[in-house]
């Protein structure tokens, strides 16, 4: 019994160990979800200012805006059209750094694009990839 008492206590203080690595893990994913939601609604706060600051020259619209984890920052998508007086009717579609103004991931569905995203399916599936 006495040989067997010190590999108990080490058994117990190993599951005791696991079971609060659990908890801390997760607490930080809770921890984490909290900080992205309001990081999210900061970022929400500038769409205002995107609206009026868009191009004029094109028709262009903001299709949401969203804290990024991946790249840290607020992310938006911006869909524009050519001008009203034109005869094209391709849209493009670009995901932007609110921040730097770059641009991050970009589609348009114009018959001479020949960029790495094939379809408006794509692009939405990389958008999704920066918003988780």
């Amino acid at each position: 019994m006495q040989k067997l008492l010190p590999t108990l206590l080490t058994i117990l203080l190993l599951i005791g160990c696991a079971q609060s690595s659990v908890e801390t893990d997760e607490v930080k994913e809770k921890n984490q979800t909290t900080d992205n939601f309001e990081k999210n609604l900061e970022c929400q706060k500038f769409k205002e200012e995107l609206e009026e600051n868009k191009l004029e020259m094109f028709k262009s619209s903001i299709q949401g805006i969203f804290y990024s984890p991946k790249t840290n920052s607020c992310l938006y998508v911006l869909i524009s059209a050519p001008p009203t007086d034109s005869t094209s009717n391709y849209l493009s579609y670009e995901l932007i750094d609110f921040f730097t103004r770059q641009t991050i991931e970009q589609y348009t569905n114009h018959p001479n694009y020949t960029g790495e995203i094939k379809s408006i399916d794509d692009f939405q599936e990389k958008v999704k990839e920066y918003q988780n």
